[in-house]
């Protein structure tokens, strides 16, 4: 009968046993499930952090993207500056009118050819060759440089390129560039009434070789484009 007892009391304390090692081994178990839960999540928040910042950083570079006005500016349906007569011609046909003059100050020979959209600038090469120096739009049937056109707003063409905010001063505000160290400038001019007269954009120093768009503003909005490069 003691023997019985002895028993009895022997496989109670392994049931204890084997009990209590269960419920260690779930309690392992559950501890390891919620580390690695943790590591996941931490993780996601570490991934989702840097696609965060890298969206940032884009947003930077986007914003500041915006080239200030340069020689890839300088073409208009498919006609580009220094393109020869000919070449023109092939591009958009004849002219409906043709005008000869010379520059006699600079023994230029000038060619100037009329269309519905505005007009055509050649002048004669060494070579005898007329070579497009200058495009005028006047109307909004022909998209201009960066997709502006007659009838823009102001506003328009300023988002297109560089801006500095800077204060308007001596009747002009100057977009970005302006001093002899840089290779270009935005600048716009204001009328003795205060209002906004005319926006140039130029690529170099402003001399031979250099190129320019020049916009004319009636009202707040582009009267007309004259894109050329300097020639003399």
């Amino acid at each position: 009968m003691k023997n019985k007892k002895i028993l009895i009391i022997f496989c109670m304390i392994l049931a204890l046993s084997l009990i209590v090692s269960c419920n260690e081994e779930k309690v392992l178990e559950e501890t390891s499930t919620k580390n690695e839960n943790d590591s996941i999540n931490s993780n996601e928040k570490e991934e989702s952090s840097e696609n965060k910042d890298l969206t940032k950083e884009e947003k930077v570079i986007n914003n500041g993207s915006i080239e200030p006005f340069n020689s890839g500016d300088a073409k208009v349906k498919d006609v580009v500056i220094g393109d020869i007569l000919d070449k023109v011609n092939s591009k958009i046909g004849p002219a409906n009118e043709i005008e000869d003059m010379n520059e006699e100050d600079f023994g230029d020979t000038i060619k100037i050819n009329n269309y519905d959209f505005g007009k055509l600038e050649f002048s004669k090469g060494e070579d005898g060759k007329f070579y497009l120096y200058r495009i005028i739009i006047q109307n909004d049937n022909v998209i201009g440089p960066r997709e502006i056109k007659v009838g823009d707003s102001v506003e328009t063409v300023l988002s297109k390129f560089p801006n500095d905010n800077n204060d308007k001063k001596d009747g002009m505000r100057v977009l970005y560039g302006g001093d002899y160290e840089s290779n270009g400038s935005g600048i716009l001019y204001y009328d003795e009434d205060d209002n906004i007269s005319l926006i140039n954009y130029i690529h170099g120093q402003g001399g031979f070789g250099s190129y320019g768009m020049k916009l004319s503003i009636e009202n707040n909005k582009v009267k007309d484009m004259d894109i050329m490069v300097q020639i003399n």
